[in-house]
C-alpha cells in the first residue's frame, strides 16, 4: 500500500520553517563531496598511470585493486540499502486503525499540520537500537521502535518525535541520510565497504546539521511548541545513557526553562552533556521569533493573523557562500586547464606558393603559426649536433606558447653558437616581427636569404617576409 491522502491539510509548507542555512550549505557540501570523490579518483589513476619504474607492477596493481573497492564500496552500499529498507517494512507492522492506532492517529494529525498531501507509511518495528526515524529512497517511510513508545508515554512527546521525521520527509532530506548515513549507521555492509561512502557522507555533515534544525522545527511547530520535543529528546538520551529518573527530570527541567527564555547551564547526569546545545539553541531561538507564530497561524493552532515579513531569527553566514565560490573557481580553473590542452593543440603545416604569400596582407600572427619549412640538405646540415637541435626545439616551444622573450634570447644563443643555423635566423626573423622589431627581422631574413638556395622554399618565403617589410 502507499501513501494516504489527507483531508484538511494547513497551509503551510517547508518554505515557512526551513532554516535559511540548509540550501547555502547543501551547495557547498555537494562541492565539497565532489571535490572529495574527485581528489581520490585522480590518486587512484594515477596510481594506474604512473610511467614505468622500480614499482611500476605495484602501483599498478594497487590502484587497479582501490579504484574496483572504490566504486565497489559505492554500489554495495546502495544495493544493501534497497535490501535492508525491504527487509524493514516485511518485518514492522504497518500502523493503521486497528494496529498502533495512537501511532497512526498521530502520524495523520502531524501530516495535516505540516501541510503535507499525503500521510507516508509508518511501521512499528522491533529492530534493536530504532527509535522514529525517516527512511527511503523513492517512496520514504517512517519506522517507530517499540521501545520508543514503551519509554516515551506522553502522546504530545511521540507527536513532536514524529512530526520531526515528517519534516525531514517534507523538506527533502531522506533521500541523501538514506543513501550515505544508514549504511553506516545500521551496519548493513562491512565497514571497508562503506569507507567510501564515509568520505561522501564527511562533507555532507556541514549541511546534515542545519538538516536537523529545520526538522527539529517543524517538530515544535506540530507539538504547539518546543517543549515536548525538548522533553522527548530528555527521555530518550536519559534511557541511552542509563541515568536515573531524577536526572531524567533535572533535564527536563532544564529545557523548561531554556524555552522560557531562562538559559542555564546544562546538567550533566554521570559527568555527560546528553543534549547537543548546538542543536537546541536554535530551537530556542525559533520557538521565541515572530516566524514560529506565523507557522502556528497557518497550522490553524493560533488565532493569529499572518506577518508575512517577519524575520527568521537565523541567518546563513558567509562561510557557505565563501566554500562554495571557492570550488567553484576551482573547478572552473581545473575545466579550463583540460579545455586549452584538449583544444589548443598544435595547427597542420600551411604550404603557399611564393606569389600566393606576396599577394596576401601580411598577418604576422598568422605567419607566426606557419612552421618553418624544411631547408635543402646541405642547408639543413648546418644545424649541426643534438644540442642545436635542442635549442631550436626550445626556441619553437617558446614561440608557440606565446613567451617571444625567451624564444629570443634562445635564438640569439644557438646563432652565437652557430652563425650558419638558417633556421635559427628564419625563426628569429618571425618572432621579432611579432616583438614589433622590424628592423631586426629585416636583419634576419637577409641573413635566411643568403645563407639558403634560392630554390628552397625557407628562401623563397624570407623574400617574400622582405617584401612585405618594405624592402
Amino acid at each position: 500500500m502507499g501513501e494516504t491522502p489527507t483531508e484538511g491539510t494547513s497551509e503551510l509548507q517547508p518554505r515557512h520553517y526551513r532554516h535559511p542555512a540548509e540550501f547555502p550549505r547543501m551547495v557547498a557540501s555537494l562541492w565539497l563531496a565532489i571535490a572529495a570523490v574527485a581528489v581520490c579518483e585522480l590518486a587512484m589513476v594515477a596510481m594506474i598511470a604512473m610511467p614505468a619504474g622500480p614499482v611500476r607492477g605495484v602501483t599498478l596493481v594497487v590502484g587497479i585493486a582501490t579504484l574496483v573497492w572504490f566504486h565497489g564500496g559505492l554500489v554495495w552500499g546502495a544495493i544493501r540499502v534497497g535490501a535492508h529498507l525491504r527487509a524493514w517494512r516485511e518485518a514492522g507492522t504497518r500502523v493503521n486503525e486497528q494496529r498502533h492506532r495512537d501511532v497512526a492517529e498521530a502520524a495523520e494529525d502531524v501530516a495535516r499540520a505540516l501541510g503535507m498531501g499525503s500521510i507516508p507509511e509508518v511501521y512499528v518495528t522491533a529492530e534493536a537500537g530504532t527509535r522514529v526515524v525517516a527512511l527511503g529512497v523513492g517512496r520514504p517511510a517512517v519506522f517507530v521502535g517499540e521501545q520508543v513508545l514503551a519509554e516515551v508515554l506522553d502522546p504530545l512527546e511521540l507527536r513532536a518525535l514524529i512530526a520531526r521525521e515528517l519534516g525531514h520527509i517534507a523538506a527533502g532530506h531522506v533521500r541523501l541520510r538514506t543513501l550515505f548515513v544508514m549504511p553506516m549507521t545500521e551496519r548493513i555492509a562491512h565497514p571497508a565497504l562503506t569507507a567510501p561512502l564515509e568520505i561522501v557522507w564527511a562533507t555532507m555533515r556541514w549541511w546534515w546539521q542545519v538538516a536537523e534544525w529545520t526538522a527539529d522545527r517543524a517538530g515544535a511547530i506540530a507539538a504547539g511548541g518546543p517543549e515536548p520535543l525538548g522533553h522527548a529528546m530528555s527521555r530518550l538520551a536519559c534511557a541511552d545513557a542509563g541515568v536515573s529518573l531524577e536526572a531524567e527530570q533535572t533535564l527536563r527541567q532544564y529545557c523548561d526553562d531554556l524555552f522560557a527564555g531562562h538559559p542555564v547551564r546544562q546538567p550533566r547526569p554521570g559527568g555527560r552533556l546528553l543534549l547537543d546545545a548546538g542543536r537546541m539553541d536554535p530551537l530556542v531561538r525559533f520557538a521565541q521569533s515572530q516566524k514560529f507564530g506565523n507557522c502556528l497561524a497557518l497550522t490553524g493552532r493560533l488565532n493569529m493573523p499572518v506577518q508575512t515579513s517577519a524575520a527568521d531569527p537565523d541567518r546563513a553566514g558567509w562561510r557557505p557562500y565563501a566554500v562554495a565560490g571557492a570550488l567553484a573557481l576551482v573547478h572552473l580553473v581545473y575545466v579550463a586547464a583540460l579545455a586549452t590542452v584538449v583544444l589548443g593543440g598544435p595547427r597542420g603545416a600551411e604550404t603557399t606558393d611564393q606569389s600566393a604569400i606576396a599577394s596576401e596582407p601580411f598577418d604576422p600572427t598568422r605567419e607566426m603559426q606557419r612552421p618553418a619549412p624544411r631547408e635543402a640538405p646541405a642547408a639543413a646540415a648546418n644545424a649541426g649536433g643534438d644540442v642545436e637541435q635542442g635549442l631550436m626545439d626550445l626556441a619553437k616551444m617558446h614561440k608557440d606558447r606565446g613567451e617571444y622573450t625567451r624564444a629570443r634570447r634562445t635564438l640569439e644563443d644557438l646563432i652565437l653558437t652557430n652563425p650558419l643555423n638558417t633556421e635559427a635566423h628564419y625563426v628569429l626573423g618571425w618572432v621579432c616581427i611579432e616583438m614589433g622589431d622590424n628592423k631586426m627581422a629585416e636583419a634576419e631574413f637577409t641573413a635566411t636569404v643568403n645563407l639558403t638556395s634560392s630554390d628552397s622554399d625557407m628562401h623563397k618565403e624570407a623574400q617574400a617576409a622582405l617584401a612585405r617589410l618594405g624592402r
